[in-house]
């Protein structure tokens, strides 16, 4: 939770800092990393996860289950970790 709120700090300095040479590199990357990292956990991730730990393993439906949630948390799971190398790398140019 703290580098989410971070990033909105940054976010705000640079939206009232546009002049500077770094602004858009900094808002960017803060922005990138708050939707595609943070936001991504907490509304795709986290959620599934929950329905997984809610899954009842004797159920003969449980494969069923264990395969929809691998497909679909390994694809948000691969857009948080894109969204967080990019991010990456538009706080190195800003620096």
């Amino acid at each position: 939770m703290g580098t989410a709120l971070v990033t909105i700090l940054l976010i705000t300095h640079s939206i009232f800092n546009w002049e500077s040479a770094n602004a858009i590199p900094l808002f960017a990357g803060s922005l990138l990393y708050f939707v595609g990292s943070f936001l991504v956990t907490v509304v795709r991730n986290v959620p599934l996860n929950d329905a997984l730990a809610r899954g009842d393993t004797k159920e003969g439906e449980s494969l069923t289950l264990w395969k929809d949630y691998l497909s679909k948390w390994t694809i948000w799971n691969h857009i948080r970790t894109l969204a967080s190398f990019a991010a990456m790398v538009l706080f190195i140019l800003a620096l």
